[in-house]
């Protein structure tokens, strides 16, 4: 602990007429601090009994999770996708092609996880068809789901148009 004079010298300077309260910045979370006052007049110089002081552990914020799809390539049997996700721990998207949207919890529970960052590729589809996605993320137990992304396979190519020739011929034998 410092003596007065140290105190009186190095300390903050506070009005001694009145009572007041003081407020410190700028600590260390979970930090432990002594405080100490000193008071001169002219014929009394004197140090207050030192008050001891933890600062509280600092409290982590958890930021909400956020998912966004966007719309890639289509054709008659594949639909391509990107997922773009922030703050989050688990990100997963499910496609679908009628019924109502999964809720965030089952889309994590039951959906394809991937990468916060991503490029999907859905393969085998069939053509002309619509399909549905979703896309969910969730961070410390808040979850955040996507827009849901509408695409429709293409219709399948029309067959190549081939030539045929046909050789009309006869048929030539030996006979007795």
């Amino acid at each position: 602990i410092p003596t007065a004079e140290v105190i009186l010298s190095n300390g903050v300077s506070i009005d001694a007429t009145k009572e007041s309260t003081q407020t410190v910045t700028d600590l260390t979370a979970n930090t432990e601090y002594v405080f100490v006052a000193a008071v001169k007049n002219e014929s009394v110089t004197k140090v207050s009994t030192a008050l001891k002081m933890k600062t509280l552990e600092a409290q982590v914020v958890i930021e909400d999770p956020t998912v966004a799809l966007t719309a890639g390539d289509v054709t008659e049997t594949t639909i391509a996708f990107s997922v773009a996700a922030t703050n989050a721990e688990k990100v997963a998207y499910v496609v679908y092609t009628e019924g109502e949207a999964p809720a965030a919890e089952a889309i994590l529970e039951n959906g394809t996880e991937v990468e916060a960052e991503a490029t999907v590729v859905v393969e085998n589809l069939t053509a002309e068809t619509t399909y549905y996605v979703i896309a969910a993320a969730s961070n410390q137990g808040k979850t955040a789901v996507s827009e849901v992304l509408e695409m429709t396979t293409e219709e399948p190519a029309a067959p190549e148009e081939v030539e045929i020739t046909t050789i009309y011929g006869r048929r030539w034998g030996i006979g007795n």
